[in-house]
């Protein structure tokens, strides 16, 4: 794992695209990945651009930048153009790469809070972004279901 990460941490500084690319792709798959890529390489755009340059629609363009900026990959900011206002939208390189040390921080989570259960709280609003603690109960409820479901199934062969 130490030598995988000094080999990414070597070639982001002379590609930080391609290695940034690569965790989107990863974590969110082709279609978010190519919008981020494009914010990447174009730096601040509105939707419209953004959609232009990643071959998608405004719509399917919208609900990856919506993913993102749920993550806090993405950020916008509202401008003035003459009489109408305009959103733009940026990526955040370094929020990019430190999605590289979730396994660390999920791994530790309960040594580091000292609390049994933080790991499956630190999971949750990792792979979600943003979250309440409802959201957080429903999805352990869920998951507990589906588990004792695939037991019972497993028991019954």
């Amino acid at each position: 794992m130490v030598k995988l990460y000094a080999i990414f941490v070597k070639n982001f500084e002379s590609n930080p695209t391609y290695e940034i690319s690569i965790v989107l792709l990863d974590d969110f798959g082709p279609i978010i990945e190519e919008v981020a890529k494009v914010l990447l390489q174009k730096g601040r755009l509105p939707l419209v651009s953004i959609s232009k340059f990643s071959k998608q629609s405004v719509s399917k363009t919208r609900e990856c930048l919506f993913v993102l900026i749920q993550h806090n990959l993405v950020y916008w900011a509202e401008t003035r153009e003459g009489s109408r206002n305009s959103i733009h939208y940026s990526i955040d390189q370094n929020e990019v790469l430190a999605r590289v040390n979730f396994g660390i921080y999920i791994k530790y989570a309960n040594e580091w809070v000292r609390h049994r259960g933080a790991d499956e709280i630190t999971y949750y609003m990792l792979l979600n972004g943003k979250g309440t603690f409802n959201g957080f109960i429903e999805d352990r409820n869920i998951s507990k279901r589906t588990n004792s479901e695939i037991q019972r199934v497993k028991d019954d062969v």
